[in-house]
């Protein structure tokens, strides 16, 4: 049960760093439409 609960909270900060990280990206764009129906958030990061 304790491993289970330690698992599902360090998924559930990863997992909002990552949500962070993406809202931030959102943010920086502004007002620019999106090319594709897949949203990049950092559309010129060198890993995409």
């Amino acid at each position: 049960m304790k491993v289970s609960k330690v698992t599902v909270s360090i998924f559930g900060a990863i997992l909002g760093i990552a949500g962070l990280e993406h809202g931030i990206g959102e943010i920086l764009q502004e007002k620019e439409a999106p090319g594709s129906s897949f949203i990049q958030s950092w559309p010129n990061n060198q890993l995409y």
